[in-house]
């Protein structure tokens, strides 16, 4: 699949309890990104970044996919390059 479409794919697992599941399975998946324009300010991105991390729980009671946000995971975005505002959110979030 990666080498018809350009390396689009990843695999990841499906978690136990998704659809009833009782166990996970390893499932292909295709990664969701937040884009914003290469003008967006720095700081308005490590906002977004912030309320959207630190938010996950509360968003999740609406929209279930928003507990699986993973901060380790969420800098792989190639081919799409993180913006200068994100790599500083993500950079600040580690320590």
């Amino acid at each position: 699949m990666n080498a018809r479409h350009g390396g689009a794919y990843r695999l990841a697992e499906f978690p136990i309890g998704a659809y009833g599941r009782t166990q996970a399975t390893e499932t292909m998946t295709v990664p969701n990104y937040l884009m914003v324009a290469e003008r967006a300010p720095d700081e308005l991105v490590r906002d977004v970044l912030a309320v959207l991390f630190e938010s996950r729980s509360t968003i999740a009671e609406e929209v279930p996919a928003a507990a699986l946000l993973d901060r380790r995971q969420a800098i792989f975005t190639d081919p799409v390059d993180l913006h200068p505002g994100a790599v500083a959110y993500y950079s600040q979030s580690r320590r």
